[in-house]
């Protein structure tokens, strides 16, 4: 009797294991959603994302240019990418397109990227006990209707989220934004003035005015106000 009753506790358990999982696969086939249990919530879109890519009214292809044989310290950064490539399509409802290349396997993959401004790097990769430079590609293509933008070379993976919506906002928001910008004497030489327009440029044109400021200009910036020149000052 004892037996049986070990018998039949065994067979309640394994059909409750069965429900559970059938409980399961109904629930993920009629209910999408997506945990995010990664620490710092690294997948997580932000609502400004989410709401550019459910609002997108046509079809936006990323290509992305990574090689296959990447050294261990960037593989990072290529899975970092996949995964919120797939929480962008996810999103998108359609809308979002990905596609992976590696341009070190094919010739006139190796010729798109150069066109497209997307440069072949150097990486060490480790070989049989020696550090051996090769060719590698970690850039992105972002293509809609007939325009492009790119992130030449992912450097980290910190940033990524940045990057590529503030790219596929660029592409998508129609009339483009134009900030000017009007420079002291010998500011155009800083660093920061570099870092500024390297940054404003993700999100906007950037045109650095002499003395007539074009109708088109949404904002004007000055720097260096002290060392304008009177033609300068008068354009303001």
């Amino acid at each position: 009797m004892k037996g049986k009753n070990i018998r039949a506790k065994n067979w309640f358990f394994v059909i409750y294991i069965l429900a559970a999982f059938l409980l399961i696969n109904i629930i993920s086939t009629n209910w999408h959603a997506r945990l995010d249990l990664t620490e710092n919530k690294r997948y997580t879109l932000s609502s400004s994302t989410k709401e550019i890519l459910k609002n997108l009214d046509d079809i936006v292809i990323v290509k992305v240019f990574f090689s296959e044989n990447l050294p261990p310290y960037l593989l990072p950064i290529k899975e970092q990418l996949k995964d919120l490539l797939e929480e962008y399509k996810s999103y998108a409802h359609g809308k979002i397109q990905v596609e992976f290349f590696d341009p070190t396997k094919d010739k006139k993959l190796e010729q798109q990227a150069f066109r497209l401004g997307i440069p072949a790097i150097q990486v060490n990769v480790y070989e049989k006990d020696e550090i051996k430079a090769v060719r590698g590609y970690l850039g992105v293509a972002i293509f809609y209707e007939d325009k492009v933008e790119k992130i030449p070379v992912v450097k980290e993976a910190s940033n990524l989220e940045y990057l590529l919506t503030s790219k596929i906002l660029k592409l998508t928001a129609g009339k483009q934004r134009v900030v000017g910008i009007i420079l002291g004497k010998g500011e155009s030489k800083l660093e920061d003035f570099k870092v500024l327009k390297d940054t404003l440029s993700n999100e906007m044109t950037v045109r650095v005015i002499d003395s007539i400021i074009p109708p088109s200009t949404n904002c004007l910036m000055v720097i260096g106000l002290d060392s304008l020149r009177e033609s300068q000052k008068k354009a303001i």
